[in-house]
């Protein structure tokens, strides 16, 4: 249904296990032929929460991304083998074809013809480049800020307040141009190797700034919000279900599906027995459950696990006691034994995670250094100045009490009393309140999970790794990391460039 995306807050560490109906597995862009299909066809899939918002420009969870996929539209995207291709525009840009300048700085996007919002409104230069400016606006409060502020004038964009008086002629003065109604041109203010894949992400869907205007912040509830993906907004039934339907103005291949709906179901037992009594089509198996359905002869032939480009983690924000302390953090993370989380808790979905980035990503180390180790666990927090947890200020870990999620979190709070002396307050919320606190910077620690908008390394460290950026909502701050990063981004020969984000994966 959608590629891999941001911040997921689920409960694997880097797989999908899932039981699909009759109607079959969906593809990204669900379409196709279908001569002998009924004209009426729907599938019905759970997001497992409310999404946050349906804004491309602030979105970051994958219940967010899932719908705005369907919804919207941009120049480029990645195709089933993780490739590059042109969607609304005609080719992908390169220094071949003279879409990327010598100097790797100018890219030029341009649109297909006869492109069109769900109201027939045409697609134009001018929407992307609106998309673009709207996104580095410290108004919007993007979690994806930092991608479009590699734009030249987009560092003097992120400086400014929210409420500086200069800030719509910084971003008008952002180096991108619209020549004519289908073409874009964004200059960046240094070289970056792997600019062209942000713009198969959702940073990059063009908007409609006269929709935006005219509702506000309601521009993207049914009735108001305007798309340009395959489907169209019917349905927002708050923390219930949202359903979709077929966008007859759609320039792509036409969907074979006439409706989706998303229901909102957070218990993954509760949304297993949905699944069970024919109300949905598609469902995550709870761990507790995977044996008895690998077992059973029916289900087992509904049964598939899927790999994908995803590491979940206990996010510690670093400007927030004790997490402010290297040491502190260290031993929370050596006193986690990760096969036992995977083997008890998940009940074997999954692979210990010794690095974030995850295996099948090149830059990704199989031979790191094993995590757990109690003993070096317990000599940094007395280090620290906190022996055996005596006088540690209190530590909460908020998560989504979605899935997987409450088995994760309880086996953690074991293991960091059992080694460290911790006792670990635990502070489950809805999907929904995970996402504004976590985006709003109002968590201790939280578990989360990142998976890959596109194959490289660089996806993983860089938006969540460098110092300031947009995405890194653990506060992590290292100038040697940052030198690493920068340098990594600069470099256009692939080996040297994965070398340099090994070197910087092995010191986070």
């Amino acid at each position: 249904m959608h590629r891999a995306s941001r911040i997921v807050p689920g409960a694997l560490l880097v797989g999908s296990i899932v039981l699909l109906g009759c109607t079959g597995r969906p593809t990204p862009a669900i379409t196709g032929a279908g001569a002998d299909l009924a004209a009426e066809q729907s599938v019905r899939l759970n997001l497992s929460g409310e999404p946050g918002t349906l804004d491309p420009s602030r979105a970051s969870f994958a219940t967010e991304i899932t719908v705005i996929d369907q919804l919207f539209r941009g120049p480029l995207k990645f195709d089933a083998n993780l490739k590059l291709v042109p969607d609304m525009a005609v080719e992908v840009p390169t220094r071949d074809n003279k879409g990327v300048s010598e100097d790797g700085l100018t890219y030029t996007i341009r649109l297909k013809p006869g492109l069109k919002w769900s109201d027939g409104t045409p697609i134009t230069s001018k929407d992307l480049a609106y998309a673009l400016r709207r996104g580095a606006d410290p108004r919007t409060a993007g979690t994806y800020a930092s991608f479009v502020r590699e734009i030249r004038g987009g560092a003097e964009v992120a400086a400014m307040k929210p409420d500086d008086g200069r800030l719509d002629a910084a971003l008008a003065a952002m180096a991108i141009e619209t020549p004519d109604a289908q073409t874009t041109r964004v200059t960046l203010a240094k070289p970056n190797a792997v600019f062209v894949n942000y713009l198969g992400l959702w940073i990059a869907y063009p908007l409609r700034e006269d929709v935006i205007k005219a509702k506000g912040d309601r521009w993207i509830e049914p009735g108001n919000l305007v798309s340009s993906g395959p489907f169209v907004l019917k349905e927002w039934a708050h923390k219930d279900h949202i359903t979709l339907a077929r966008n007859d103005q759609y320039a792509g291949d036409r969907p074979i599906l006439t409706s989706v709906r998303f229901a909102m179901i957070e218990d993954a037992n509760q949304a297993y027995n949905a699944y069970r009594a024919g109300e949905l089509d598609q469902v995550t198996v709870p761990s507790a459950l995977l044996s008895t359905v690998k077992a059973d002869p029916a289900l087992g032939k509904e049964f598939v696990a899927v790999n994908k480009l995803t590491t979940f983690r206990a996010a510690l924000v670093n400007d927030k006691p004790p997490f402010d302390k290297k040491a502190v953090r260290q031993a929370f993370a050596y006193a986690v034994d990760r096969k036992t989380l995977i083997d008890v808790a998940l009940k074997g979905s999954g692979s210990p995670a010794s690095s974030f980035i995850p295996p099948s990503m090149p830059g990704h180390d199989p031979a790191a250094e094993p995590n757990f180790n109690a003993a070096k666990a317990k000599q940094l927090l007395a280090d620290a100045g906190f022996p055996d947890g005596k006088g540690l200020p209190k530590v909460a870990m908020t998560f989504a009490s979605v899935g997987n999620n409450p088995a994760v979190a309880t086996l953690l709070k074991e293991q960091w009393k059992q080694v460290l002396g911790v006792d670990v307050d635990l502070d489950p919320v809805d999907s929904k309140t995970l996402q504004d606190r976590f985006k709003a910077g109002q968590v201790q620690m939280t578990f989360v999970g990142w998976g890959a908008d596109y194959p490289d390394p660089e996806n993983f460290l860089a938006p969540n790794m460098k110092t300031g950026t947009s995405n890194n909502r653990s506060k992590y701050s290292n100038p040697a990391v940052d030198a690493l990063l920068d340098r990594a981004q600069l470099e256009t020969n692939r080996e040297k460039s994965v070398d340099l984000y090994r070197q910087a994966q092995k010191l986070v």
